[in-house]
């Protein structure tokens, strides 16, 4: 599960409050004991302990909240798409970062969100012998949660831009 913070937000809100509630507070606490600043693509795993249904929780930074824009989110997309690679998730589940506070419009997050998670996901191994994709885990699903009913039917048409510009 990806959520966000901005830079130096102490106290997440929105659904990363949503989230640091259902963990019992473990989402401040950690960012207490790590010092984690929310800095642009930052970001930082935390186990759940089967506390909610996803094992891992990714945090990324969306940097300064004065600054943020559509390319603020397509590195902070990319950085934690990248680090949920790392920790070998088969199933990627992401808020639709900046369409609340931050003021993206859905429809434009939802292209950013496709085109920059195909991206990162994608890997070349064509000549990449056996032996080294052993072990290897692929992402197969990646789920976007958007709770305001009215930009979710914009959200899929960006998606549906964002996978054909990405695929080609």
């Amino acid at each position: 599960l990806i959520v966000n913070l901005f830079e130096n937000i102490k106290i997440p809100a929105g659904a990363t409050g949503a989230v640091n509630e259902a963990l019992d507070g473990l989402i401040n606490k950690v960012i207490k004991e790590e010092d984690f600043k929310g800095k642009l693509g930052s970001t930082l795993v935390i186990r759940t302990y089967d506390a909610i249904p996803a094992k891992k929780v990714i945090i990324v930074g969306l940097g300064k909240k004065d600054k943020f824009d559509i390319d603020a989110m397509r590195k902070a997309i990319a950085a934690s798409i990248r680090c949920a690679k790392r920790e070998k998730a088969k199933t990627i589940c992401t808020i639709s970062h900046g369409t609340g506070i931050g003021g993206i419009d859905a429809k434009e997050a939802g292209q950013a969100i496709s085109e920059v998670a195909q991206l990162s996901i994608y890997s070349f191994d064509k000549y990449k012998s056996k032996d080294k994709d052993a072990g290897k885990t692929e992402v197969q699903s990646l789920t976007i949660i958007e709770t305001d009913k009215t930009k979710i039917k914009n959200m899929e048409i960006g998606v549906k831009k964002g996978t054909i510009i990405a695929r080609a």
